[in-house]
């Protein structure tokens, strides 16, 4: 189960996350229109393409940058959130910050979620998030916002730590008031880890979900997956798949994606195939999509 402000979120099928990016800076998207409108677009087209949620994110990843301040973090993303907002009372909104002064502004303008990117180096985040009933996303790092770490020496066993840093991490938020029901795990991949330290963690997922609360995998363009394909990030969505199809088809996954509809259309597919997802027997192609330039009523399949 997983309960966020004031509703149940279904978790019994694996949910996409959308990323919206309000960053010049963005490793993967930095050149998009940075309007906030066009941000707010972006959003709006992601969950027509079938989104579950929305992440919103105004201080980018990139490490060896300087932190943003508050105030342009919130200039950021505020826009941004309350245009989805206004658009979309019922959308489920998360942002991705890990400043107590930023998590209680948005929380203010209709966010659902915080996910926060530092493992709650603050406790006050937690603390806001308790207050508002809001839904906490815990992620493993060893490293502070903005610190580049990279150490191929830095775990006796990856996946063992993680988990023993989440289990931890989920008893703190307790403790701060954050309800068990309102809180995600994030194994953190590529944070503070190598390419070969996140492959050895995904490699072995059981001990995360284990914990058993709801798992975000943010694996979308990962250095990892650029790594292993020699690809830049806007041409890594087809091993960002491969990655989704190995973590598979099951309850309580949140796939942060860049790429909704392909996301999508590969949930779809692998449930049915793994029989997860009930499959009429009927079922049948519509005419209007048999081939690619619309002809109906075809006899055969083309080849």
């Amino acid at each position: 189960m997983l309960r966020v402000r004031d509703r149940t979120v279904d978790v019994s099928r694996p949910l996409v996350m959308a990323i919206v990016n309000a960053t010049p800076d963005s490793f993967s998207d930095g050149s998009l229109d940075p309007s906030p409108r066009a941000r707010v677009d972006r959003a709006l087209a992601a969950l027509d393409a079938g989104a579950d949620l929305v992440d919103v994110g105004g201080q980018s990843s990139i490490t060896g940058v300087a932190e943003i301040s508050v105030a342009e973090e919130l200039d950021r993303v505020l826009p941004v959130l309350e245009g989805i907002v206004a658009a979309r009372p019922d959308a489920l909104v998360s942002v991705d910050t890990y400043r107590a002064e930023v998590v209680r502004r948005v929380l203010d303008a209709g966010v659902a979620i915080v996910n926060d990117v530092s493992c709650l180096r603050d406790p006050d985040v937690a603390r806001a998030c308790a207050d508002a009933d809001a839904g906490l996303v815990v992620m493993h790092t060893k490293a502070a916002p903005k610190q580049r770490y990279q150490d191929p020496d830095a775990y006796d066993d990856v996946t063992a730590e993680v988990t023993a840093t989440l289990r931890d991490r989920l008893a703190l938020a307790r403790e701060l008031g954050v309800g068990d029901t309102s809180t995600i795990v994030d194994p953190g991949v590529d944070y503070a880890k190598t390419p070969a330290q996140s492959i050895a963690l995904l490699r072995d997922l059981d001990p995360v979900l284990a914990l058993g609360r709801p798992v975000l995998w943010a694996l979308s363009r990962k250095d990892f997956v650029g790594a292993l394909t020699r690809r830049a990030p806007s041409r890594r969505d087809a091993g960002s798949l491969a990655a989704v199809s190995h973590v598979g088809w099951r309850p309580g996954a949140i796939f942060r994606v860049h790429d909704v509809t392909a996301t999508r259309d590969h949930l779809a597919v692998a449930g049915a195939l793994a029989g997860t997802v009930p499959v009429a027997r009927d079922l049948v192609v519509p005419d209007e999509i048999r081939w690619e330039d619309g002809r109906a009523g075809q006899a055969t399949a083309p080849t």
